[in-house]
């Protein structure tokens, strides 16, 4: 994955990338999806897409230095930045974000963090969700799956574990 990392798919995804972010999902991002941000580096922004924004520069941007706990603020604040309706496709932009139980995790052989969250859509539909992430030389790797929080966030959540669970990092 973006040159970081390996996962076994588990079963078969469909797929698409914008910028450094990955999209896998099998009934459509809006439902339900994995996202992979494949090495965000410091000073840059989670969503890239953005960059066309004349107001870039307030949006938050990743410091490698950053705790697990900062990260957990900067995936939160990024995902209910003012300017995310110029995003198209991922179901990680919402309102309301709530997160829990921050704890270490292993990305692969690297300590990282896990974290779970649920947030609402500008429409008003729950999402549940979990990140779990690392900083690697510098870059910042996240694995997100979320989905709606009635039917289809618990239909992959195990898929979801197990790509996690087979993460390979050198």
């Amino acid at each position: 994955m973006g040159g970081g990392y390996s996962i076994e798919p588990q079963t078969a995804w469909n797929r698409s990338v914008q910028s450094k972010i990955e999209i896998w999902t099998i009934d459509g991002p809006a439902l339900a999806a994995v996202h992979f941000f494949n090495g965000v580096g410091d000073g840059q922004n989670l969503f890239p897409f953005y960059g066309k924004s004349t107001r870039k520069a307030k949006l938050p941007k990743f410091n490698k230095n950053m705790t697990a706990s900062e990260v957990q603020e900067f995936i939160v604040d990024s995902m209910m930045a003012p300017y995310r309706k110029t995003l198209v496709g991922p179901n990680m932009i919402g309102t309301g974000v709530q997160t829990s139980h921050l704890r270490p995790f292993k990305f692969g052989s690297h300590p990282g963090f896990r974290f779970e969250l649920s947030f609402l859509s500008e429409e008003g539909l729950e999402y549940e969700g979990f990140v779990v992430g690392v900083i690697k030389d510098d870059k910042l790797f996240l694995i997100c799956y979320s989905g709606t929080r009635e039917y289809y966030y618990p239909k992959y959540k195990e898929t979801a574990e197990q790509i996690i669970a087979s993460i390979l990092m050198p």
